[in-house]
């Protein structure tokens, strides 16, 4: 049976919704990166946040298999907000796995039956940052060596024979992985994981081959809509701005990755989100893999550089025709704010 991983999913209110072919690459998972949530009821302070109600049946077809529902941020609503995601999901008859209660380790694992053969998929949050606060019944899985350890235990008590871990981790835009991220993904592969999956930087960044099995350090943004939302919340529940992203063209570009488990052999796939189509991109397979091998990549700090630069700018300055907040256009910041956005009760960052 074969199984393919996409990255990140993001699908925003009140926008034309995503034109995607997924049928010849079904069945497939990917990460669910929002709160399925319909209430102005936030949770995570001082950081974007992403929710929506957008029906996954209005852009997908056939349905994902599963979702990995363990990013930073499924949790921007609280428990409230992954409550109700997770209640959506079971409507849809959609597999999660990454979060939950501790009475079923935050479902990890997940076990499905690939033609006879036993798969477990295990979802972890690999991040100092953004993880919010972990108080509540719901929780994400968070990586250590020691929960690694004991939830591939679980994995095989239960007769697993395949562990394939996707992880959340890893620096926004950057086109490599770090240090941090290897020494991860290498403690992974050394206690039984058969294939990792990674994704957060909204970017592909390189796979690696490790001791005869496969690392995809990030797969990219598979569909994701352009930012726009009330964000950094106040604690008195004000929004202090809002948050503009634009997507650029390495944010655009993702892979797929098919895993045959009869034989544990890979297929790449290089998409393109173009405006609102999702299209693969007609490249071989040696193109695809040698394109993205680490020791292919050159000029690394050269391409961070460039890449946070462009989107210093795209994101302070403009965005749908509002200018964003940067201190040096402060008062015309608030111009715009006033004659376009309309958040006359808005709290301001000094």
């Amino acid at each position: 049976m074969k199984i393919t991983f996409f990255g990140d999913v993001y699908l925003a209110d009140n926008e034309k919704q995503f034109d995607i072919d997924v049928k010849k690459y079904a069945p497939y998972i990917f990460n669910f990166e929002y709160a399925y949530y319909n209430k102005e009821n936030p949770h995570a302070l001082g950081k974007a946040l992403l929710k929506s109600y957008v029906d996954l049946s209005d852009v997908f077809e056939p349905l994902p298999l599963a979702v990995d529902v363990n990013n930073n941020h499924i949790l921007d609503y609280g428990e409230e907000g992954l409550k109700s995601t997770l209640d959506y999901l079971n409507s849809k008859q959609i597999k999660y796995f990454g979060s939950g209660n501790d009475e079923d380790n935050q479902n990890n694992p997940l076990i499905m039956d690939c033609d006879g053969k036993k798969v477990a998929f295990l979802g972890y949050y690999n991040r100092e940052r953004d993880q919010g606060e972990q108080n509540g019944v719901l929780k994400l899985a968070l990586f250590s060596k020691e929960q690694f350890i004991n939830d591939v235990q679980i994995c095989k008590s239960l007769g697993a024979e395949i562990i394939v871990p996707s992880i959340h981790w890893g620096v926004e835009h950057s086109p490599t992985y770090s240090k941090k991220q290897q020494e991860a993904g290498h403690f992974m592969i050394d206690n039984g994981a058969d294939i990792v999956i990674g994704h957060h930087p909204h970017c592909i960044q390189p796979w690696e081959e490790y001791k005869g099995k496969y690392i995809f350090y990030s797969l990219g943004n598979l569909a994701f809509h352009d930012i726009y939302t009330k964000s950094w919340y106040t604690d008195e529940n004000h929004s202090a701005c809002m948050h503009c992203k634009r997507w650029h063209k390495w944010s655009r570009t993702s892979l797929g990755v098919t895993v045959d488990f009869n034989n544990m052999s890979i297929e790449l796939h290089k998409m393109y989100q173009r405006k609102r189509k999702v299209r693969e991109i007609e490249k071989s397979q040696k193109e695809i893999w040698d394109e993205y091998d680490i020791n292919n990549l050159k000029n690394v700090k050269l391409i961070t550089l460039v890449r946070k630069c462009i989107l210093a700018v795209s994101c302070f300055f403009f965005f749908h025709g509002h200018i964003f907040y940067f201190k040096g256009f402060w008062e015309t910041f608030k111009l715009f704010v006033s004659m376009h956005i309309k958040a006359k009760n808005w709290e301001y960052p000094e």
